[in-house]
C-alpha cells in the first residue's frame, strides 16, 4: 500500500478532509493529524503555510531552508505509526508517543514523504511511502482537484464544508484503501455523478414524502373522500405530496 493517508486543510491550516488508510486508533489519528498539521505548516500565528515561506523570505523574515519550497517533506517519523514493528506495537498509546516525541532513529521510515499541493485557499496532503512516486502523486491530487472542480462546478472550500459526503465519494473513485483505482478524469466524474444520483433516488424512495399518497388513502380512501374530513386530510397531505 503505497498511500497512507490523504487530508486537505484550508490556508488557516484548518481540517477539511482527513482519509486515513489504515486501523489507527482514534488518539493515534488525532496525533497523526496534528503532526502532519504541523509539518505542512509554519508554527507562525499567521497560518500561512510552508509554500508561502519564500515570499517571506524574500522580505527578509525568514532564514532560507532547503525543504521549505519544496512539495515533498521528510515523513520518515510517521513509518512506524502505520507500520509499527512487532516489539513496538504495544497498544495505541505506544504509537501516539512516536508522533508526539521526536526520534532520531533513521532507516525505517526511508523513502517516506509528505507530499502537497496548494489550490488557492486549500492544501492537498498525502502521506506516501517509498514505493510510491512523488511526482506521480502531484499528477493524482491534480486530477482529484479537477474531478471536484467539475463535479461541484468551480469547486470552493464551502463545497468541502457542506458537500462533505461527496466529496468522499469522488475521492473514493479515485482512491480505494490507499490504492490508485482510476486516474482518468472522465471516468471518475462519470462515476461520481451516477453516484450522486443513485444517493438522491435512494433519499427520495425512503423520504415521508414518499410515502404519504399511500398514507393519504389509507386516512381518506378515493370511494369517502367525500365528506370534509376526508377532503380536509387530502388537501393537508396534498400540500408535501403535490397531489
Amino acid at each position: 500500500m503505497a498511500i497512507k493517508a490523504f487530508l486537505i486543510f484550508n490556508n488557516k491550516s484548518q481540517i477539511r478532509l482527513v482519509s486515513i488508510y489504515a486501523p489507527l486508533a482514534a488518539p493515534v489519528q488525532t496525533a497523526l493529524v496534528r503532526r502532519i498539521q504541523a509539518r505542512v505548516f509554519s508554527s507562525g500565528t499567521d497560518g500561512t503555510a510552508a509554500a508561502s515561506s519564500s515570499s517571506r523570505r524574500q522580505t527578509g523574515t525568514e532564514l532560507p531552508d532547503a525543504e521549505a519550497d519544496s512539495n515533498f517533506l521528510d515523513a520518515s517519523d510517521l513509518a512506524q505509526v502505520f507500520e509499527p514493528r512487532a516489539e513496538e506495537d504495544e497498544e495505541a498509546q505506544g504509537r501516539k508517543e512516536v508522533l508526539e516525541e521526536e526520534r532520531d532513529g533513521s532507516g525505517d521510515g526511508d523513502g517516506w514523504l509528505l507530499v502537497w499541493r496548494n489550490y488557492a485557499t486549500l492544501y492537498f496532503v498525502c502521506v506516501v511511502d517509498g514505493s510510491e512516486s512523488p511526482l506521480g502523486i502531484l499528477d493524482l491530487i491534480q486530477v482529484f482537484v479537477e474531478a471536484l472542480d467539475q463535479c461541484f462546478e468551480n469547486v470552493c472550500e464551502l463545497d468541502l464544508i457542506f458537500h462533505f459526503d461527496e466529496v468522499h465519494a469522488i475521492l473514493s473513485e479515485v482512491l480505494q484503501g490507499g490504492l490508485v483505482l482510476e486516474t482518468s478524469l472522465p471516468a471518475i466524474c462519470a462515476a461520481a455523478s451516477a453516484s450522486a444520483k443513485a444517493r438522491k433516488k435512494s433519499a427520495a424512495a425512503g423520504s415521508v414524502a414518499a410515502a404519504l399518497p399511500g398514507l393519504a388513502d389509507w386516512v381518506a380512501p378515493a370511494g369517502a373522500a367525500a365528506g370534509a374530513w376526508g377532503e380536509g386530510w387530502r388537501r393537508e397531505l396534498g400540500r408535501f405530496t403535490g397531489r
